[in-house]
């Protein structure tokens, strides 16, 4: 399984409101810089893989003004990467839930 960062520059917003609300991919470089604690960080995988991040192209622009989306494409290479990928993230974080909590 290969991992490709996701790293877009949505646009400054003076209001601080996201453009899209119903668009939960989107989020401002605040919350990224306080959820990460910084500009710079490893953001962990669900199979426990750390992937570097780097929001440094970033820094000088208002963090309560700017958004952006941050996130991780994962790649595959067939049917059989993928279920070794799924059984890794089961074996350490345990079986996927398709119901809710109650």
């Amino acid at each position: 399984m290969k991992n490709k960062l996701i790293l877009e520059y949505v646009g400054d917003y003076p209001s601080g409101e996201s453009p899209d609300p119903s668009n939960t991919g989107i989020i401002s470089l605040e919350f990224a810089l306080n959820h990460h604690g910084g500009y710079s960080f490893d953001m962990e995988l669900p199979d426990g893989t750390f992937i570097p991040v780097s929001l440094e192209e970033f820094r000088g622009k208002n963090p309560k003004t700017t958004f952006i989306v941050l996130g991780v494409e994962l790649i595959d290479d067939g049917p059989e990467d993928r279920a070794r990928w799924e059984a890794s993230v089961v074996a350490k974080r345990g079986p996927f839930r398709k119901t809710p909590l109650r």
